[in-house]
This record gives C-alpha cells, sequence and structure tokens, in this order.
C-alpha cells in the first residue's frame, strides 16, 4: 500500500595512500659533476611539506631543499668523492605522512686526461725518493733511461 523507498548510501571513496617517488638520472658520477633528482608525489594531505634530505654514508640524515612542489627536477651541486643516499620526507604539521625509497649516488674521482694515466718515471721517482735510499734512486734512474 505504501510505497517503500531505499536509498543505497553512497560509498565512501577509499583514502589516496600518499606516495613519494625519486630517482637519479645516473647512480654514478665523477667528482666536479651534477647529480640530477626526478621526484614527484600524489595523494598528499593538502599544507603537507616536502623535503629533500641528504646524508653521506653513516651519516645523519639533512634537508638540502625545502618546500618543494608536487614534481619536478633537482640539480645537486657537485660533491667530494664518496657515497651519497637522497630521499623525499613528507610531513604535516610536524608529522611523518610518507618517505621515498633511498636512492644512492657514488661520486667516482675524475678520470685522468691523455693517453696513458701510467707514468714509469712517476714510478721511479716515488720509489727512489722512499725508504730505499739513494742507490735505489741511482739505480731506477738508470733503468729509466733504459726506457
Amino acid at each position: 500500500t505504501g510505497i517503500i523507498a531505499l536509498a543505497a548510501p553512497i560509498a565512501a571513496q577509499a583514502a589516496t595512500t600518499p606516495v613519494a617517488q625519486l630517482s637519479l638520472a645516473n647512480s654514478q658520477i665523477e667528482n666536479g659533476a651534477t647529480a640530477r633528482l626526478t621526484y614527484s608525489t600524489a595523494g598528499l594531505p593538502a599544507g603537507s611539506v616536502t623535503d629533500l634530505q641528504a646524508r653521506k654514508s653513516g651519516a645523519a640524515w639533512r634537508t638540502v631543499d625545502q618546500s618543494l612542489g608536487q614534481s619536478g627536477v633537482i640539480t645537486a651541486p657537485s660533491s667530494p668523492t664518496g657515497q651519497y643516499q637522497f630521499r623525499l620526507l613528507v610531513t604535516d604539521a610536524g608529522q611523518q605522512v610518507v618517505v621515498s625509497r633511498t636512492v644512492n649516488l657514488t661520486v667516482l674521482a675524475p678520470a685522468s686526461s691523455g693517453s696513458s694515466s701510467f707514468s714509469w718515471s712517476s714510478v721511479f721517482n716515488s720509489v727512489a725518493d722512499g725508504a730505499l735510499g739513494a742507490a735505489a734512486g741511482s739505480l731506477f734512474s738508470w733503468l729509466l733511461g733504459l726506457l
């Protein structure tokens, strides 16, 4: 006699999982070169802050670039020879929201220029100047003359 209308509740949207991604164009560079890091974020709470953090192997994380946008490319300055790690840290009201996976960068000593990096002269001179003394220096100087 009466019509009963049932309304199905609208399904609540599932909360979006926050994502922070970071990648390096090259995982190895020579000293003096710069590293290109590409980053992107998604599903972050409004007002959250994305920072790039870095550390030399074994050291504490420190923020090196603050308040990044949703995505972009960062050119890191050249660094001394060694192993470095980078990550994104996203916070909201001081609380950690998400941390990207860590990317590793190896900074190598620059390759020597020229046709050959080996020098007999430098070997003989370093040995002659060392613990072997003047007699060895004379012998190596004589050998150098044969080359």
